[in-house]
């Protein structure tokens, strides 16, 4: 495993308007976060790749997600309550609806 590494302004991707924002490896797989554009809307997208031969252009699989950048801060506190969750801080489930507060 090589580590985490950031490469932010690079599109690597098969999209040309992907912004590859941070990379990383986990085993044989490969994990990016990247900013996409579709039908004027600007999408996060983390998603999990593959390298199909050696030597080969990784290529991406249908396992991640992309949601419209709007949800950021959502997306952001999942992550922290994922992270918390794992350290054992937390058994409490959250949820925030859209423009409402933490349930």
């Amino acid at each position: 495993m090589r580590g985490l590494r950031s490469s932010a302004g690079v599109s690597m991707s098969k999209q040309p308007d992907d912004q590859v924002l941070h990379e990383f490896e986990a085993g044989r797989h490969t994990y990016r976060a990247s900013l996409s554009q579709f039908r004027g809307e600007t999408y996060l997208d983390l998603r999990e790749w593959y390298e199909p031969e050696p030597g080969q252009p990784l290529k991406p699989t249908r396992k991640g997600i992309s949601v419209r950048a709007e949800y950021l801060e959502e997306l952001q506190e999942a992550v922290a309550a994922l992270a918390a969750a794992v350290k054992g801080n937390s058994g409490r489930v959250t949820r925030r609806m859209p423009g409402g507060p933490s349930i």
